[in-house]
């Protein structure tokens, strides 16, 4: 009970009222123990900890702090904004320009909070972009202490732990709270005794008390997925914003739609990005490896033999960069220490065979570019920087087994590098000294850069033949650097394999397209999906005179009433349009089309969904007398009219009341106008 009136405490002092009155300083300031951040952080600390490192870095995990000042070493891709006396993360005060402005965002969160855990709408809290140990700490705080929807484990390690361990599948911390609380009435007393306290002591007793600030801020930056599909009927900008899911992946926060395409371009050319589209004769071979053709060009010929070798697919290749070390830090170091021990010292390098470096050579800024070979060698023959980075990861790698496995630069009539036996002597000599010095290379989680596929109509390919093994290394889980890491055997190379927890896969899935089977469920559940749907409040209300919001509301309503809400029309076939030649257009070579898809050209329904207004004709039978005898059988409707489409030459795809009457009174409207 006493714990109970130290929760009632908390509420009384920072009720829903005072907190929308809150000040900044209120909220968090150096020195002040009434803030409201210090009520959560040291007298809420009973409840669970949310403690961090010490200093001003801990406190940016409420959003914004009092600095007094100082300035913060973090990750790069955390990105903070600061003034004199606050600094504030960028990803939770989004477009704000000074710290009053990012407080007011980072408040209004705050309020959504408070009020979705009164209200026990635990997913509205999911959404809320904010850092999840301080966003659910707030939430417990704010429920009924007789009536305990939200338990007080905040760490999202162990609460992983938990939903592996107790579901077998990986939930989201909504899921996670409904599942073990639902449908239960616990105190706050009992709560603790029965579901928070055995399971910290099943999952979190070997877990430090205290979370890594600094890695939970930067595993909740926009909590963004490692695999989403972006899902929703045609043209409701899918593809369109898998750009913005990519930049928002990466750090980037450009306002500019021209400045985001530039930049998303300029990611793919560095190969950070890649984009492919799924159909129904892609497969395992282009996704993740395959044996492929490879013709002699030595012999090329009539009787040319062809051979075949094991090729990487392009998710594969995405990997491997992925996990890519640092080579020019690499190179550079191992250039710098045979420089001091050896050469400077008048020494040379020993190779194998006699063979040894005697010289390294700079380029016109300074940097390494080349290694002179001595020893047994007389000739001036140097080995290549650029050549070294393109082979060593394949030789590291396993691929290259012997020194004729390098092959030459350009077209030759040899079938290795002219000096492939001294870049395999280098190559063995680099692996030796990067395993010597391990940690100095050793990629960490800082140092992973983020890589993203993007995958178009995920669903329209065979996704269990084309993922194969990697439905299962694709779970966040079994990441390749996290504690339940796993690597397969992929059948073709015979390589060890895994999925780094630096590749993103965004996809895109329209939910229209009947031609296709739902996705498979192990690969489903696997994906977070966001679903996409006609945003009307993109579109113009005059477009000489025509309410394009009101048209497509009008023509959707229809659709879902007469099939389901998956197969609506999206904003994006009107984007664009700005006079009625353009809607024209739009409906001729688009709409009509779509819709004489969706119902199977049954034109009374589409007539219907257009109100009646003209664009589908009845037409007057011609040639009546050669129906005589089938409109008198038994199982024909002689009534039955006949429809087609009005001719695009007609004069009513050029009248305004033609496209008004779809979302006014139909053809009295018409008839009216007419009239």
């Amino acid at each position: 009970m006493v714990d109970e009136q130290v929760f009632l405490d908390f509420q009384k002092e920072w009720s829903l009222e005072k907190v929308s009155k809150m000040s900044i300083e209120e909220y968090n300031q150096l020195g002040n123990t009434n803030t409201f951040t210090y009520w959560l952080e040291h007298r809420l600390e009973k409840f669970a900890s949310i403690k961090g490192a010490a200093g001003g870095l801990a406190n940016l995990k409420f959003g914004i702090c009092h600095c007094g000042g100082k300035t913060y070493k973090i990750k790069e891709r955390i990105k903070y904004s600061s003034d004199k006396q606050y600094a504030w993360l960028i990803s939770y005060a989004e477009g704000a320009r000074d710290k009053n402005e990012a407080f007011d965002i980072i408040k209004q969160k705050i309020i959504n909070i408070i009020k979705a855990s009164q209200n026990n709408n635990l997913e509205t809290i999911e959404k809320i972009i904010f850092p999840n140990i301080v966003k659910w700490k707030i939430a417990f705080h704010y429920q009924n202490p007789k009536n305990i929807k939200i338990f007080n484990i905040f760490s999202q390690v162990v609460l992983n732990k938990i939903s592996l361990g107790e579901f077998k599948e990986q939930l989201k911390t909504y899921q996670l709270h409904q599942k073990l609380l639902e449908g239960k009435n616990f105190s706050l007393d009992e709560m603790r005794e029965k579901i928070s306290k055995p399971l910290w002591d099943k999952y979190g007793s070997n877990e430090k008390s205290t979370e890594n600030i600094e890695e939970a801020m930067d595993n909740n930056i926009s909590e963004i997925p490692l695999n989403q599909i972006l899902y929703g009927p045609p043209g409701t900008g899918k593809t369109y914003h898998t750009i913005d899911k990519a930049l928002e992946i990466l750090g980037e926060n450009i306002e500019s739609r021209d400045e985001k395409k530039a930049k998303f371009d300029e990611y793919v050319k560095n190969g950070q990005i890649v984009f492919t589209t799924f159909h129904q004769s892609y497969g395992y071979e282009e996704f993740v490896e395959g044996i492929k053709p490879d013709l002699d060009k030595e012999n090329e010929n009539e009787n040319s033999q062809i051979n075949y070798k094991v090729k990487d697919g392009i998710f594969k290749e995405l990997c491997q960069k992925a996990l890519k070390l640092d080579l020019d830090k690499l190179i550079f170091e191992f250039a710098h220490f045979i420089n001091q021990e050896f050469i400077n010292q008048g020494k040379e390098f020993p190779l194998e065979n006699k063979v040894s470096i005697k010289k390294i050579s700079l380029n016109s800024k300074d940097k390494y570019c080349s290694f002179l070979l001595g020893g047994s060698i007389k000739s001036s023959q140097t080995l290549v920087i650029n050549t070294i980075k393109e082979n060593y990861l394949d030789f590291k790698h396993g691929k290259i087994k012997n020194y004729k496995d390098i092959k030459p630069k350009y077209d030759s009539q040899k079938d290795h590098h002219g000096n492939a036996t001294y870049y395999f002597m280098f190559y063995k000599k680099l692996r030796e000294f990067e395993e010597n010095q391990k940690e100095k290379f050793e990629i960490t989680s800082e140092k992973l850069k983020p890589f993203i596929i993007i995958i178009d109509e995920i669903n329209r390919g065979n996704v269990s033949k084309i993922f194969g093994e990697l439905i299962t290394l694709i779970e966040p889980s079994k990441r390749l650097g996290n504690k339940e890491a796993l690597e397969l055997t992929l059948p073709y190379s015979g390589e060890k394999f895994g999925v780094p927890k630096n590749v993103y896969i965004i996809g895109t899935m329209n939910t229209a397209d009947r031609s296709i089977t739902s996705l498979d469920t192990a690969l489903r559940r696997r994906f977070e999906f966001v679903e996409m749907m006609p945003d009307v409040s993109e579109l113009s209300i005059d477009c000489e005179g025509i309410n394009l919001q009101e048209l497509l509301i009008a023509i959707n309503t229809r659709i879902e009433y007469l099939l389901d809400r998956e197969k609506t029309i999206g904003h994006a076939f009107f984007i664009g349009v700005e006079n009625l030649e353009g809607l024209k257009k739009v409906f001729q070579n688009k709409i009509i089309p779509l819709l004489q898809e969706y119902f199977y050209n049954d034109y009374a329904l589409i007539d219907d969904v257009l109100n009646s207004n003209d664009m589908i004709d009845k037409k007057e039978l011609e040639n009546i007398k050669y129906l005589q005898k089938i409109k008198t059988l038994d199982n024909v409707d002689s009534e039955k009219v006949i429809y087609s489409i009005t001719l695009f030459d007609d004069e009513i795809w050029d009248k305004p009341e033609t496209y008004r009457t779809i979302y006014n009174d139909g053809k009295n409207q018409l008839n009216n106008d007419k009239q």
